[in-house]
């Protein structure tokens, strides 16, 4: 089964068309105890006026609007590993958790499972957002992955 990390990020009003950002990461990336951004290596958009996706996980809004955010991955443990824990994953704004945002994710075994973050975010020109997490076992996190021969899906 096919795997990646993805976050999309779209706006509108009444006035201006959707607009649409996805992030994606064909990596895994294994959490910790202390809370970090996801990076991402593939963007797509379309619409003027969009974010600007950053190289250290952040996308800086252009404008300032009401988006719609939503985050899909696969949570589970690294490769030859049966390891169990949580992942805590929310966005953040500015450098600050935005509160009832975010999920805990449970793997148990080495259990690999969808999930699913999204929250509605009102940003100004500027603001950066990054989604965050964290893990209870270093062994464990946000993993991409793809059958032998065949590519990654975004």
């Amino acid at each position: 089964v096919h795997s990646i990390i993805r976050s999309e990020i779209q706006l509108s009003d009444i006035d201006n068309p959707v607009h649409n950002l996805a992030l994606s990461s064909s990596k895994t990336q294994l959490g910790s105890s202390n809370s970090k951004a996801i990076t991402y290596d593939q963007d797509q958009f379309t619409g003027i006026g969009i974010p600007t996706a950053r190289s250290d996980g952040s996308v800086k809004f252009n404008e300032s609007a009401i988006y719609f955010v939503i985050f899909i991955a696969q949570g589970g443990s690294a490769d030859d590993t049966r390891a169990s824990g949580e992942i805590y994953l929310g966005p953040q704004l500015n450098g600050k958790d935005i509160p009832n945002s975010n999920i805990i994710h449970s793997v148990r075994s080495g259990s690999d499972r969808g999930l699913i973050c999204q929250s509605i975010v009102k940003a100004e020109a500027n603001d950066k957002l990054q989604i965050a997490f964290s893990t209870t076992n270093e062994n464990i996190g946000l993993i991409a992955s793809a059958p032998k021969n065949e590519p990654y899906v975004t």
